[in-house]
């Protein structure tokens, strides 16, 4: 989730009881958003909508965003994420004092497009390092243990377009021999790390060798700063033929007490990459670093940067 300002957030949003909430029983068909496809993912400002319907003792959750951006680039002015179930503990206490089902909403900013569109613009981006790096080879050569780096630059959320929501802030050197799995044991069995509360799935894109393809991710690593509060990082193996130096990635942030089903939080990309960086340094022979991967000006709390452990 893109962040405007301060202009959203839960002091700004506004919520409304029962029958009224049941706008968003009228789904938008899977794919119908990318019926008319611009060139490039669209920096859309709009509203978004949280539904919650009560389902036992948890809640159903369904999210939108609609605005006029959409319909211009995508031929539909809304899109529409998949459902999940939260416990009670993760919805306001105004919904669970509703009678029927209840929403939430305000105004917000996204980056969304086909994964065609974000892997377009992936590249784009590379092709600028790329070059960055050429112009400055005749300054201070790059250390073996910190070579540019390639591969996925960003996380989705998938609906029926697909939405830019995190950057990828960490990545661990492919000759460590990690993979995610190793990277979240590791991080479990010797550090004071784990899985706690649940989490919804985010997506990568990578090249497989003859195309670029989604895919979810393989673990999660979390600890716990509050009663669902936590740091949080999804990580990824990475294919070698979409990057030869990095074998695992990963977003890492902080997921607040609603983990922004209700929110649009500073999730902290900056800080829980420097959390993640400080974890690593403290289970022994690793060094750490950062380095520029220029995906960070869609999100106020990111500067850009890929911390990496070698």
């Amino acid at each position: 989730m893109v962040r405007d300002g301060d202009s959203t957030g839960i002091g700004r949003r506004r919520f409304v009881r029962g029958a009224a909430a049941g706008l968003l029983a009228a789904a938008v068909p899977a794919g119908a958003a990318a019926a008319r496809e611009s060139d490039g993912p669209v920096r859309a400002t709009g509203k978004r909508i949280h539904q919650f319907e009560r389902d036992g003792d948890e809640y159903r959750h369904y999210e939108q965003f609609t605005s006029p951006d959409l319909r211009k680039a995508f031929g539909e002015a809304t899109v529409e994420y998949d459902p999940v179930t939260l416990p009670a503990e993760r919805v306001p206490a105004e919904v669970r004092e509703s009678d029927g089902p209840s929403m939430v909403e305000y105004r917000d900013v996204g980056v969304f497009g086909t994964f065609d569109q974000h892997a377009t613009a992936e590249q784009s981006i590379h092709a600028e390092l790329n070059a960055s790096d050429d112009a400055e080879t005749d300054d201070a050569e790059t250390d073996d243990h910190s070579p540019s780096y390639f591969g996925p630059l960003y996380v989705y959320k998938s609906g029926s377009v697909s939405e830019r929501s995190a950057p990828v802030n960490v990545a661990w050197r492919r000759y460590l021999g990690f993979d995610a799995e190793g990277v979240r044991s590791k991080m479990v069995d010797d550090g004071d790390w784990g899985n706690i509360v649940p989490s919804s799935d985010r997506y990568i894109l990578y090249y497989d060798g003859s195309d670029y393809v989604s895919k979810k991710q393989d673990k999660h690593v979390k600890k716990s700063t509050g009663i669902t509060a936590q740091w949080h990082g999804r990580l990824y193996d990475v294919p070698t033929a979409d990057e030869e130096d990095y074998g695992v990635v990963s977003a890492a942030h902080h997921d607040p007490w609603d983990h922004g089903h209700i929110t649009n939080p500073d999730w902290q990309f900056a800080g829980s990459r420097q959390e993640f960086l400080d974890a690593w340094e403290s289970l022994g022979s690793y060094g750490t670093e950062n380095q520029d991967a220029y995906n960070g000006s869609d999100f106020d709390s990111s500067n850009g940067m890929l911390g990496i452990v070698y």
